[in-house]
């Protein structure tokens, strides 16, 4: 009885079958004939992408160098301010002590207190401008280094996306 029912059912299905295997073969060719014509645009399609994260690198890095820069110079010109403004509290505990010398031996230590005080003053300021004056002049070398090679770098990197498009153009043509 399942080996009758097995042979009806066979005999019934073998037409469809049948008529179903061409069409499979046409379907089947036509994913591969466009599987092929896609490969050359996905492949141009990632060597744009593969450049575009390449630069995208170089600009991350870039900003990184620039952003240590300026942090490098706004911590200077603090640092500068602080030691003037300690130099300043210097200068003005060195007052108060010149005060009361001053009234404890008012001829003798005026003149060398105010000397001392305002050699301070002057020396606290040169300091600070120095330190200032230091600091601007390291930013274009600092600049320089943060941008390093960043000029070859785009140059090889717009290179080799224009590289990309011509072979695909070129696997495109045959």
């Amino acid at each position: 009885i399942i080996i009758n029912l097995a042979q009806v059912l066979l005999s019934a299905l073998m037409p469809v079958i049948a008529a179903v295997i061409p069409i499979l073969v046409q379907v089947i060719q036509i994913a591969a004939s466009l599987i092929a014509a896609l490969a050359p645009i996905v492949a141009i399609v990632l060597q744009v992408a593969a450049a575009f994260l390449g630069l995208l690198g170089t600009i991350i890095g870039f900003a990184a160098s620039v952003l240590g820069v300026i942090l490098n110079m706004v911590l200077g010109v603090i640092n500068g301010f602080v030691s003037m403004v300690s130099a300043v509290i210097t200068a003005v505990a060195g007052l108060v002590s010149g005060v009361i010398g001053f009234f404890s031996n008012l001829s003798s230590n005026v003149m060398a207190t105010a000397s001392n005080m305002w050699a301070s003053v002057v020396n606290a300021f040169s300091s600070g401008v120095a330190n200032a004056i230091s600091l601007v002049a390291s930013l274009p070398g600092q600049a320089q280094a943060a941008l390093g090679d960043l000029g070859n770098l785009l140059v090889g990197s717009g290179r080799a996306l224009v590289q990309g498009f011509i072979n695909g153009i070129r696997s495109m043509i045959g």
